[in-house]
């Protein structure tokens, strides 16, 4: 199996944002710094 790595693009969000909102994703996301909630 070949993979291609390359930066993140605009066009990406959507399926980005699909990810996070996953089962078993959403439960870990505030251990992510860009991700916290800000007080």
């Amino acid at each position: 199996m070949n993979f291609i790595i390359r930066s993140v693009e605009l066009k990406d969000a959507k399926d980005i944002n699909e990810i996070r909102i996953m089962d078993g994703v959403k439960e870990n996301i505030l251990g992510i710094i860009s991700e916290r909630v800000s007080w």
